[in-house]
Order: C-alpha cells, then sequence, then structure tokens
C-alpha cells in the first residue's frame, strides 16, 4: 500500500544492535536477571524510549502502523498462523516473518 508506514527488517536489526536485547516470541518481553529478550515490536519502543514497558509499546506500535498492521506484525514475528485476510495485517505479518528471520540467530 503506497505511503503506508511499516517496520523494515534494518529498524528491528538496528533496535536489537542498540540495545542489546536478544529475539524473543511470544511475549513484549522475557527479562529474569540474566536474559534481556524482546519481540520486534519490544525492541523497537525500548530503542527509541529507552524503557521496557509491554502496553505502552503495543499503544506506540498501534498509533506508529495502525491495529492491524501492527497485530500483523506481532503474528508474523512470533511464526503464528495468518488470523486475517485484511491486506494492512498481511503486510504486516510478511513484515513480521522477514524481521524474525533477520534477527532470530542474534
Amino acid at each position: 500500500m503506497k505511503g503506508m508506514k511499516r517496520i523494515t527488517v534494518e529498524m528491528v536489526k538496528e533496535a536489537y544492535s542498540r540495545t542489546g536485547l536478544k529475539p524473543h516470541q511470544g511475549d513484549f518481553y522475557y527479562l529474569d536477571g540474566l536474559t534481556q529478550c524482546a519481540c520486534g515490536l519490544g525492541v523497537l519502543y525500548t530503542a527509541e524510549k529507552g524503557i521496557k514497558d509491554r502496553w505502552c509499546a503495543n499503544r506506540s506500535a498501534i498509533n506508529k502502523f495502525g491495529e492491524e498492521y501492527a497485530t500483523g506484525f506481532v503474528n508474523g514475528f512470533d511464526q503464528e498462523g495468518s488470523k486475517s485476510n485484511e491486506e494492512t495485517y498481511l503486510i504486516g505479518y510478511e513484515d513480521g516473518r522477514a524481521a524474525w528471520e533477520a534477527v532470530k540467530e542474534l
């Protein structure tokens, strides 16, 4: 879709590099004292704001990219099956899958 804000692989890779967080699926953050992990949306929020907050990361993504795209991105990053046929969701889903593939070995 023309003019649509999207999350690129480069954005996600840079965010992991800047924060030192490790890629994580299934929740925005996993913080056990030794391991500091975040999903694709969580790491973007932490890189921008310097804090780890699941609710704020989710709201920030929805405000920037729209709910359908953000939901699709999360489902794609988590490697869940697609849950919608809506075009914006599917673009987010594919962007999330591409981001996970690019960072899963970090």
